[in-house]
């Protein structure tokens, strides 16, 4: 139930973490990513 509840709110507002890596700069996109999901934030 818990589980569903997290992917619902991911899937609805993407990542709420706040452990995010150094910004990376791939080919002009400048991103950075999530230590504790991996998802990529711009």
């Amino acid at each position: 139930m818990v589980n569903t509840v997290l992917l619902a709110f991911e899937l609805l507002f993407g990542c709420w973490h706040r452990n995010l890596s150094r910004p990376f700069r791939l080919s002009g996109w400048k991103y950075e990513v999530c230590l504790n999901c991996g998802k990529k934030l711009a």
